[in-house]
Parts: C-alpha cells; sequence; structure tokens
C-alpha cells in the first residue's frame, strides 16, 4: 500500500475502529485486505478510491470482498513487483551494451592511431624491409578491430533477443493487470481503459448481468463450485458475445457486456441469447457427484444516448436489471 503520512497513535486508533465498523455494515470479514481498503475509505486521502466509493454508494452498487481487492489493486497498490524485475534485466542489457560499445569505441581509437603511424613509417621508409613490419601491424590491427566487431554484433543480436522476450513479458504483466484471474474477462480497470479508448467513438449498448440466487449457490455447495460456477457463466457470456463486444467481471457474481451500437444493431438478441446460453448449462458437483440445480442470469440492458456518459447508462442498466429481478428473474428488460 502506498503510504502517503505516517498517522498518529490517537487518529490510526479512531481511523482503525472506523474501518471495523465499516466492514461490519458492509457484512465483510476484517482480513489485511479488506481492514486496508476500509481505513483508507475511512482516513479520506486518496482522491481516486473515494470518487469510486462515492459512486458506488450513490447507484447503491453491492460492496462485497471482490470489489475491496479490485480497489486494493486499483487504487492501494505500489509498482507491480514483476514489472520491476523486468525493468532491471532491461537496465542490465543496456548497461552491458554500453560497456561493449565503450570498449569497441576505445579499440578503434587505437586502431585509428595505429593506422596512422603504421601509414607515417611507410611514407619515411625507403625499402622493403621498412614497410614490412608497418603492413604486418595494420593488418594484425585489422583483423581484431574485425573480431571485436563480430562480438559486438553477436552481443547486440543476444541483447535484441533478450530486449524482445522482456516486452512480451512487460505485456503479459499489463494483460493480468487488466483482466480477472478467475474468468480472464477484463476487471475494472481493464474495462475503464477501453472506455477511455473508445470515448469519443460511437454510442454504447450496455448490458449489466447477474447470476441468480448465488449466494444459495456459495452457501449449499462451497465457494470453490461458487467460482466454478462464475467462471462457466462467464465463459457463455464472453463466446455468445463475441469479438465485437468487451465482457468484464464488475462484482462477485456481476458481469457488464460493453457493445457499440453499431455492432449492437447487427445482433439485436445478445442479451436474450446470454440468458438462454446460461439457462442451458448443466454443471456437476464431482466433490458430491450430483448435478447442480439450474443456474440463471437477469440481465438489464440500456442504449447511451449522446447526452450520456457511461456511468449515467449504466445506473440505467442496473435499474432495468433489477426490474428483472424483481419481475422474477431469468429475463431480459430494457432501459427506458
Amino acid at each position: 500500500m502506498r503510504v502517503v503520512s505516517r498517522d498518529d497513535l490517537q487518529s490510526a486508533k479512531q481511523f482503525g475502529q472506523q474501518a471495523i465498523s465499516l466492514l461490519d455494515f458492509w457484512s465483510l470479514p476484517i482480513s489485511p485486505i479488506n481492514y486496508a481498503v476500509a481505513y483508507e475509505i475511512v482516513k479520506g486521502e486518496n482522491a481516486r478510491l473515494l470518487d469510486t466509493y462515492h459512486e458506488y454508494i450513490e447507484q447503491y452498487k453491492n460492496i462485497d470482498e471482490y470489489c475491496l481487492e479490485q480497489w486494493q489493486i486499483q487504487f492501494l497498490q505500489s509498482e507491480n513487483p514483476d514489472n520491476n524485475k523486468v525493468f532491471n534485466e532491461l537496465d542490465k542489457i543496456v548497461s552491458e551494451v554500453q560497456e561493449k560499445l565503450s570498449f569497441t569505441d576505445e579499440s578503434v581509437s587505437a586502431f585509428v592511431e595505429q593506422l596512422v603511424n603504421g601509414v607515417e613509417q611507410i611514407k619515411k621508409s625507403n625499402s622493403e624491409q621498412g614497410i614490412l613490419p608497418a603492413v604486418k601491424s595494420l593488418i594484425s590491427a585489422s583483423n581484431l578491430i574485425k573480431w571485436q566487431q563480430g562480438e559486438l554484433k553477436k552481443q547486440l543480436e543476444s541483447s535484441r533477443l533478450e530486449t524482445s522476450q522482456l516486452q512480451q513479458q512487460l505485456k503479459q504483466i499489463e494483460k493480468q493487470a487488466k483482466s480477472d484471474p478467475l474468468t480472464g474477462l477484463l476487471n475494472r480497470r481493464g474495462l475503464d481503459e477501453y472506455l477511455q479508448e473508445i470515448r469519443h467513438s460511437s454510442e454504447l449498448m450496455t448490458i449489466v448481468i447477474d447470476i441468480d440466487h448465488f449466494k444459495k449457490i456459495n452457501d449449499s455447495y462451497g465457494h470453490m463450485v461458487g467460482d466454478v460456477v462464475i467462471a462457466k457463466v462467464a465463459e457463455q457470456i464472453r463466446l455468445t458475445a463475441g469479438k465485437s463486444a468487451r465482457v468484464a467481471r464488475f462484482g462477485g457474481e456481476e458481469f457488464i457486456v460493453v457493445i457499440e451500437q453499431q455492432a449492437f444493431n447487427r445482433y439485436p438478441m445478445i442479451a436474450e441469447d446470454i440468458r438462454k446460453k446460461v439457462a442451458d448449462l448443466r454443471l456437476v458437483s464431482k466433490k458430491r457427484n450430483t448435478k447442480l440445480p439450474p443456474v440463471t442470469v437477469s440481465l438489464g440492458v440500456a442504449r447511451q444516448n449522446h447526452t450520456e456518459d457511461f456511468s449515467e447508462v449504466l445506473t440505467r442498466a442496473d435499474k432495468a436489471l433489477y426490474a428483472a429481478k424483481a419481475a422474477g428473474r431469468d429475463q431480459v428488460q430494457y432501459a427506458k
């Protein structure tokens, strides 16, 4: 966690008590991550975290352990240690190349000096016997510089390959930072970056999806089975939504599909097809060797108009989702 200032004992005690009360209000355990995020919220100095927290409160969104874990990653974590490792490797490569270039530069200077001396010696010599040692010296210097240039070429090629591998590692680290580890879908950070990229493009259709009665699944079969259900539902959403859509896991059992209006016009039944695909899932608990009850989802769909930002269209899609829940679940409702 990035520490801004050291709190005095009295303030720390006060913030700690408030953080515990906040976790109790959310009905969440006092784990290290949960406590750290709650502490920063009540402390009130992390502006980005507070903005996101207040947005959740205003939209009556559920705050769960997954939510706090994502906030800890987005707003409280220091630099990724994997990033530091890669950067250190890059520094090492650069240093090695610079050292090699410096050595070669010195060798070239020595060669030029030897070349000048050899030419002067040839000019002053009046016999073949006087010229021969100078020529041999020049040939020897030429062979040396040729060998050193070959070694430098090998070093540069090796460095190029190492750099390419490290670039791939950086890309993988960046991808992991934007992905939900359980489902492979975008996380909040990944979705936010995508929305920034397309903010000046066409209007969006937003689909909010929630697994029905998910708490009952967790309570009856355990969190490991619950994770399997989340992963299987996520897979169906991703496959059905297709490549033109972006799918994110937005909470414990909540997902968001964002699709540009033109793509939605070509596939207007996307929400209903997602509902059907999930309802067709047949899952089995291997530990108990029993079939799980049918899994269904409720969906809220909202079309963005030209005056709305994403948070506003998301709020309307959320309201449509609550309408689907209130109407009996396992259905799609469209925002007005």
